[in-house]
């Protein structure tokens, strides 16, 4: 997906593929709440002058501005907080017709060039990236409309920058970027009521992120209007059939299951928020449409939920980043620093490591059970599922270890020690600083803490490393030859 950045009217005019036209403050923090509120459908409109000639046919509400004032014999501003006032149910049910100075502009200009634009805000922002996602387009234009289409806005080109974040990866600071808009000459004046017309509130309201789980497309009806529709990204999800549950159940992990290292979590995490369910649809449905076998190249597999570890914008985890560090002290693997080793060789079917997990669904965090999984599977709270599937889980994984013996099993996770030591009943194990270290065989079995927030030290790492690299069997492993 090519994500490209403009401003102004001018890129409103040229926009390629499917345009998000952005409008912060306050047009398009305006429209949903107005959706929220109970109308039936938005109208957006270039001048004040169509906007009154719909009225006159159809008796619609009339929303909107010129140069930041209410339009005199409109019904409503462009201000969220005033609209947020009005009497419950006033609006349930009406048609709105809009016409703002730089928001609205840019749609009637884009939509030249598109059958469909996104409304673009804060507001909607993570449900504009999982709906533009989904359809997975091959460019994307964002356009910050800017000041009423004069100047370059800070909160519109930090949001265009947030977006493009959650589309590609790409950093983004919201602390740095919300102190950026606070201090921007408008805005700090409107904050402290410099502007009869913009209340203070309207400022908050339109810097908060994600409030609304559906997007605003507008798109040409058969009059010819500019009409909105809201989309809901909440995912209505349906039961998984049998042998999806079980393609979910019965993945093994990543990279190959030859290799001499293996790392054993508890369950693989998926980031984000426990309730952000179109991100947990996507990555289970992914699993169970896009994954091809029970072992797949972690590459390939991640990018079938759009996300590139071999690219430089990829932000490596934690967890990640120790295992590189681990598999590169035993190894004389070529890769010059962890980040590159991450990015062409961990948990690859070509490379010397297995990455695997001793509950196959992905979770947020080990205690969570969304409400999402329990519509999806059979098991409606985690004990259910724990229950359901730790014995089968350890059984399969004893059947692998002992099947190719591996050089090293690293178990991490104090938490679940417990549980590990479970799939070595026969193994003595004794303390190494803050690792249990055993032998089974030909097989080095290290039970350490967690390889992420903290809990792994570089102190407790360097004494791993001396203390394998030291023992009397010690070779290191050559990932040419395996």
């Amino acid at each position: 997906m090519n994500v490209q950045r403009g401003s102004l009217l001018a890129s409103a005019e040229q926009v390629q593929g499917l345009p998000i036209i952005i409008d912060v403050l306050r047009a398009f923090t305006s429209s949903p709440v107005l959706f929220s509120l109970g109308i039936e459908s938005l109208i957006l409109v270039s001048t004040a002058e169509e906007a009154f000639a719909l009225r006159e046919k159809h008796g619609y509400l009339l929303a909107g501005e010129n140069n930041g004032v209410k339009i005199e014999g409109f019904d409503f501003g462009n201000s969220p907080s005033e609209l947020l006032r009005l009497p419950t149910g006033i609006l349930f049910g009406k048609t709105v017709v809009l016409r703002t100075s730089a928001g609205t502009q840019g749609v009637v200009a884009a939509i030249q060039h598109s059958g469909q634009v996104i409304l673009g805000s804060f507001v909607m922002a993570k449900a504009i990236a999982a709906y533009v996602k989904r359809l997975n387009p091959d460019t994307v234009s964002l356009v910050a409309m800017g000041q009423r289409l004069l100047e370059k806005a800070p909160e519109d080109e930090a949001c265009a920058a947030y977006l493009d974040h959650l589309l590609t990866g790409k950093p983004y600071d919201h602390y740095a970027a919300l102190w950026e808009c606070l201090n921007a000459p408008l805005i700090h004046g409107w904050l402290h009521g410099g502007a009869e017309h913009i209340p203070p509130e309207d400022i908050f309201l339109c810097l908060q992120r994600d409030l609304f789980d559906f997007v605003l497309i507008a798109e040409r009806d058969a009059e010819g209007l500019i009409r909105v529709q809201k989309i809901s990204t909440k995912v209505e999800a349906k039961p998984l059939g049998n042998e999806q549950l079980q393609r979910l159940l019965n993945f093994k992990g990543y990279g190959r299951v030859e290799a001499p290292i293996w790392f054993i979590g508890m369950e693989e995490g998926v980031g984000g928020n426990a309730n952000d369910e179109a991100l947990l649809y996507t990555n289970i449905m992914t699993r169970v449409e896009k994954y091809d076998r029970d072992v797949m190249d972690m590459v390939v597999a991640h990018k079938a939920m759009d996300y590139h570890i071999d690219q430089l914008k990829a932000s490596p985890t934690q967890v990640w980043t120790w295992m590189a560090k681990i598999a590169l002290a035993l190894s004389d693997d070529l890769a010059q620093s962890p980040l590159e080793y991450i990015r062409t060789q961990l948990g690859r079917t070509h490379g010397c490591t297995f990455l695997t997990e001793l509950l196959p669904i992905p979770v947020v965090n080990n205690d969570s059970w969304p409400h999402l999984y329990g519509v999806l599977t059979p098991y409606q709270n985690r004990d259910e599922y724990w229950d359901a599937v730790i014995e089968p889980r350890k059984q399969m994984l004893n059947d692998l270890i002992n099947q190719n013996e591996p050089r090293y099993i690293f178990a991490y996770g104090k938490r679940y020690h417990a549980v590990y030591r479970d799939l070595f009943t026969d193994v003595k194990f004794k303390k190494v600083r803050s690792f249990l270290i055993g032998q089974r065989n030909h097989t080095t079995i290290i039970l350490s803490p967690f390889f992420g927030v903290g809990a792994l030290s570089t102190t407790d790492f360097e004494t791993l490393i001396e203390y394998l690299t030291h023992q009397p069997s010690y070779k290191h492993i050559d990932c040419k030859e395996v």
